[in-house]
């Protein structure tokens, strides 16, 4: 966020590629940037945006409008230095995607202070995505943090601030028979450790090519939630419904912390377009040789799970590894459908989306996956998986 911009939408203008190319408001993608060629300005990004939208644009979209009223002179700044398909290590220093994110910082800072602007960059607001579905646990929570340790590290130099996390958590592409997808856990370890958020998880919304992309109105609503998040989160109230696990033999009971006044909720039919609530059995719980029952208290925010085996090695929630790719739902071109990671489950309180009218916008249990060791409950690494804080 920035001070002194009228209550403008802004991005980083005048950057080059190595190549020559002007650096678009969605970044120079692969291609390096000319670190001899500087920025020009901190400017409107309106004229630039050629009626793009997304994810970032739209969280920060919601968040001038709803503290424009209280600092008219605040804008937001957008900036993309990232690029699909790319594990999360290829944002550190020394990869190419790194070495432009802090070039592209860099510039903000240098011309924040030629502008006579003042930043404030409070948060980090991260939307991993599922390239790294294949890592293991050690690998992927080890980039995470080395990471966010690297932009913690420098904005802190930078402008003085701590940031927090705020994150969307990785789904399940269509097709995640082969993959182990630890990162999603790795992810919900990492967050939590960090006294961060999981703002949204993208097992929820709908997919626009049997892999895991959105379409442009899903994207703005997933914006949406992030801004949700982020002012709860700015009130000092809680947000993510983490997961408290015990185990006694072969009963194992899954509390989630929820908001004040809120319950579970079963959205039976939220899967009918997409293979329906089998797909998602015994509510999304999983277990080492399988489960009898799983049984939600509708008015609380407990699931008693009992397992075949009181030896079970293992428990997940919404990680299934299946393919559910012929459940798409044609629609002109494209073929909608939604993350193999499934469960008819969530928080109970919803909000009106902003931008699309008639459409409701939810909170989101975050996946997880967990060790036994007889009764106690452990991490992917074999350390204590403490409960909600």
């Amino acid at each position: 966020m920035i001070d002194g911009l009228d209550g403008q939408m802004t991005y980083l203008a005048g950057l080059r590629t190595d190549g020559g190319a002007t650096v678009a408001p969605w970044g120079p993608g692969d291609q390096p940037l000319n670190t001899s060629i500087p920025a020009t300005s901190i400017t409107d990004i309106a004229p630039a945006l050629g009626g793009r939208g997304g994810i970032l644009l739209a969280a920060q979209s919601c968040y001038l409008h709803r503290t424009i009223g209280a600092d008219p002179d605040q804008g937001a700044l957008v900036m993309d230095a990232g690029v699909g398909g790319l594990n999360l290590d290829k944002m550190l220093i020394g990869q190419l995607q790194g070495d432009n994110y802090y070039y592209m910082l860099s510039e903000v800072a240098r011309l924040a202070a030629d502008q006579d602007l003042t930043v404030t960059c409070p948060e980090i607001i991260h939307y991993i995505g599922t390239s790294s579905k294949s890592e293991s646990y050690a690998v992927a929570l080890g980039n995470i943090n080395l990471v966010w340790d690297q932009q913690q590290d420098w904005c802190e130099t930078t402008w003085g601030q701590i940031l927090g996390i705020i994150a969307g958590q990785t789904g399940g592409d269509c097709n995640t028979a082969p993959d182990p997808y630890d990162v999603t856990m790795a992810q919900y370890d990492a967050v939590r450790d960090r006294g961060g958020e999981i703002a949204t998880s993208q097992r929820i919304w709908t997919i626009n090519d049997n892999n895991i992309h959105t379409d442009i109105d899903v994207s703005v609503m997933i914006g949406e939630v992030i801004d949700w998040c982020r002012e709860e989160r700015d009130a000092g109230r809680k947000w993510t419904p983490w997961a408290s696990i015990t185990k006694s033999g072969a009963t194992v009971t899954v509390a989630f912390d929820l908001r004040p006044g809120e319950t579970l909720v079963n959205r039976a039919d939220f899967y009918d377009a997409h293979g329906g609530a089998a797909t998602a059995p015994n509510f999304g719980f999983e277990a080492d040789g399988g489960i009898v029952s799983a049984v939600p208290d509708l008015d609380g925010n407990t699931v008693v799970v009992t397992l075949t085996s009181a030896s079970a090695s293992w428990f997940r929630f919404a990680m299934q590894r299946q393919d559910v790719m012929a459940y798409g739902v044609p629609d002109g071109a494209l073929t909608y459908n939604q993350s193999a990671h499934r469960t008819t489950l969530f928080p109970s309180e919803t909000r009106a989306s902003r931008f699309y009218p008639g459409e409701t916008l939810w909170r989101s249990l975050p996946s997880f996956h967990v060790l036994f060791d007889g009764d106690q409950v452990q991490r992917l690494d074999g350390t204590p998986f403490e409960v909600a804080p």
